[in-house]
């Protein structure tokens, strides 16, 4: 793996010394923040507590008020309303929340549908609509999917039911004729916020229904908990509105009483208080396993449950699912890493396709996402299903996936997603044409150090000032994810203070010091190509992030280290 550079992030410096002087701040303080765009004093408050206030009128989104109004008068009529949504973690999370929602405001006429991943694929399918004629559905609701179901939305309507889209996936040139299309990425849409989780856009029906009912919507907050779920799972950027949402979600999922989440949090072996990357690394990866491996229903059922001995047991299934998964995962990224290394001159390519018809469809997102870091290219798994390919893609530094593979439009039967994650499926004749054609589009958009691994800077930082005080006023710069990472400082003249330790001969775990400053513990995650160089180097300069251990009941600071410089080469 290639070293990462070290990028400052740029920040107007008068802008934050005016700042750090109007407020009293410590001067790495303003310079975060105005790296954040918060350049006036008055925006401050806000940033630091957000507050559900500040959340956008619903009725600003198109069709919203059609919506609302078939909704309600499904509500009023006590007809069958059907919930249908994808069978990842952003949609299961919508399914839950709508449906809970529902049954909050008195509904009880109420199906929910997931589809089975090998036998429907993704998004709205012909046999969910079967299903939900069967069972007299008059209503029919995607969320996380639907904005380019138009053969399946005339089915629906052809069989007595109005449709709401719920989406946030890129529509097509069109989008399908349905009572009402939530989705803020419709280009005649004006939401302020196109960044949405599918989950969030269910809220946002949800925030408008009770609008129009002249109720308070904080009755909503005690939802938030899967609307950040599916923020943190589908990598929303974690700014304006979404940071709202998934600041009251993870207050809500840190104290809430649901018997479904007690139990899956349980079985992730992860401590409060959660983090985004506790939602990322722990709870989303075992509700993704459930529509991987099996029916993602299971994961509905989960969230839905009433009592904790029921939720337990489903919680299990989860688990088991999961490990069943980790199984397959690494078995096919083993594989598939060594066809990568195996093949001539890969280091010439800007992407990679791989194709083996016996992997497991389940889990070429994970191998894909793991594959193009790694190598640090777009990468595409591709397995064999039915006597078609399908596959799932991630993106690597700043190439736009999704156009890429909209290039190869002729070459595919369906494709979808965002700029980042993407799933496609094709004809087998056309997999060695589509990999050509893919290395071209990926070719021609590709920065010219594209496949250079960044670590973005933002602010150079004395040892002797990560303090408890440094670090409660870092805090309230969280949630931290996507457009709001969590800061990545530098110290020069860095010293190891007592052993280093490696740990599982793969991660680094030590004690640094700067001037004498009061040393800190750090480790440092997969670096084990580092540790005879501290043997030879007696200062060094390290990227780090900082956060809180809990562990035997105790609380410290910790420095996570992202790269070590030995030579003083990487930052000035």
């Amino acid at each position: 793996m290639q070293s990462p550079i070290w990028l400052p992030v740029a920040a107007d410096s008068d802008k934050a010394a005016e700042l750090t002087q109007q407020l009293e701040l410590h001067p790495v303080v303003g310079q975060l923040l105005v790296q954040r765009g918060i350049t006036e004093a008055e925006e401050v408050k806000p940033f630091f507590k957000p507050h559900w206030d500040q959340l956008y009128d619903p009725f600003l989104m198109k069709d919203m008020d059609r919506a609302v109004d078939r909704l309600d008068l499904a509500i009023r009529r006590d007809e069958k309303i059907m919930i249908y949504g994808d069978y990842d973690v952003d949609g299961t999370m919508s399914v839950s929340f709508l449906y809970q929602f529902l049954l909050d405001v008195g509904h009880r006429s109420l199906e929910f549908y997931i589809p089975d991943r090998y036998k429907e694929g993704y998004g709205l399918s012909e046999e969910g609509v079967e299903h939900a004629a069967e069972q007299g559905v008059s209503l029919l609701i995607t969320v996380d999917c639907g904005i380019r179901a138009q053969e399946q939305v005339d089915s629906a309507r052809g069989k007595g039911m109005d449709v709401i889209i719920c989406d946030h996936h890129l529509p097509g040139d069109e989008w399908p004729f349905a009572t009402a299309v939530l989705d803020p990425k419709r280009p005649d849409c004006n939401y302020p916020n196109e960044n949405l989780s599918g989950c969030g856009v269910a809220f946002k029906l949800a925030q408008g229904l009770l609008r129009s009912w002249d109720k308070p919507d904080t009755s909503l907050q005690e939802l938030a908990d899967f609307v950040a779920i599916s923020i943190a799972s589908d990598v929303m950027p974690v700014v304006g509105e979404n940071r709202i949402l998934a600041s009251y979600g993870l207050r809500q999922l840190n104290t809430n009483r649901k018997a479904g989440l007690q139990a899956l949090i349980r079985v992730t072996n992860r401590k409060r208080p959660f983090r985004i990357s506790d939602i990322v690394f722990g709870i989303g990866p075992i509700i993704n396993a459930s529509g991987r491996m099996a029916d993602a229903g299971l994961v509905v059922k989960l969230m839905l449950a009433r009592t904790l001995s029921v939720a337990k047991e489903y919680a299990e299934q989860l688990r088991n699912r999961n490990e069943l998964r980790k199984e397959y995962d690494k078995r096919t990224a083993d594989e598939a890493r060594e066809e990568v290394t195996d093949t001539d001159n890969w280091e010439e390519k800007n992407s990679l396709v791989l194709y083996q018809p016996h992997w497991h469809k389940g889990v070429i997102g994970i191998v894909a996402a793991r594959l193009s870091t790694d190598f640090h290219r777009p990468t595409i798994i591709l397995t064999k299903s039915d006597d078609v390919l399908i596959g799932s893609a991630r993106s690597a530094g700043n190439v736009n996936l999704f156009e890429a593979i909209e290039s190869c439009e002729d070459l595919l039967l369906s494709y979808g997603g965002h700029t980042n994650a993407a799933g496609l499926s094709m004809e087998e004749k056309n997999w060695p044409a589509f990999t050509k054609r893919f290395e071209n589009a990926i070719d021609q958009t590709m920065p010219e150090d594209g496949l250079q691994p960044k670590i973005d800077i933002a602010a150079e930082l004395e040892l002797g000032h990560v303090t408890s005080d440094f670090y409660k006023i870092l805090r309230q710069f969280a949630p931290f994810g996507p457009a709001n990472h969590n800061p990545v400082f530098v110290s020069k003249n860095v010293e190891a203070f007592g052993s280093i330790d490696l740990l599982k001969d793969e991660h680094i775990r030590l004690q640094v010091t700067q001037d004498g400053s009061t040393p800190l513990h750090a480790i440092a995650f997969g670096m084990r190509n580092y540790y005879e160089q501290f043997a030879v180097n007696q200062q060094f300069t390290i990227a780090y992030s900082i956060e809180e251990n809990h562990w035997g009941g105790k609380t410290k600071l910790q420095l996570m280290i992202k790269d070590i410089d030995f030579s003083g080469e990487k930052w000035p």
